[in-house]
């Protein structure tokens, strides 16, 4: 990135007639070695699991390990925005600013009905669908990975557990 940078910014100063060459056009352009993504394989997914202590949790992680979406999106998603049925869930994107669609499976939407019952809310609500206890409104992004870091701390041998984290499992 560096020398792409400094290689637009000479490229500015010769169409400026600043300069008359660019100087990184010499210097050779090397190769960047990638770690390899960060993911959870399924042991993992499985401790995670474990370390839910409430149905609140483990609905969040259910969530997050069938849909992969972000945190933002996250936290605008509606009980009413959920089809009980098929598992659908319209979410719009924080970064495409285009609406889609993602699925829940069986067992995740068994996780988020049992949620909403222990919660007493109806699932055809305009409620957000995670809300925090004390003051009913809808879960912040610290909040989630807020909860996510204590279902880690109970779960995970010292495994850092993040929301992007699960969207790079289910690329993965």
């Amino acid at each position: 990135n560096y020398r792409r940078n400094l290689s637009a910014f000479f490229a500015w100063m010769v169409k400026k007639r600043i300069i008359t060459f660019n100087p990184c056009n010499e210097v050779e352009s090397y190769k960047e070695i990638k770690k390899p993504i960060d993911h959870l394989e399924a042991t993992e997914m499985e401790q995670v699991k474990e370390g839910c202590k409430t149905s609140k949790e483990r609905a969040l992680i259910e969530v997050l390990r069938c849909t992969g979406v972000r945190v933002g999106e996250l936290i605008s998603i509606k009980i009413s925005d959920i089809d009980f049925n098929t598992g659908k869930i319209i979410v719009y994107g924080q970064k495409s600013k285009k609406y889609r669609v993602v699925m829940l499976d069986k067992v995740a939407l068994g996780y988020v009905k049992r949620y909403l019952n222990d919660i007493k809310a109806a699932y055809d609500s305009d409620k957000p669908l995670f809300i925090s206890r004390r003051s009913r409104a809808a879960l912040t992004e610290c909040g989630i990975r807020c909860m996510l870091k204590r279902i880690a701390e109970r779960g995970m041998n010292g495994r850092r557990i993040y929301p992007h984290l699960f969207r790079k499992s289910v690329a993965t």
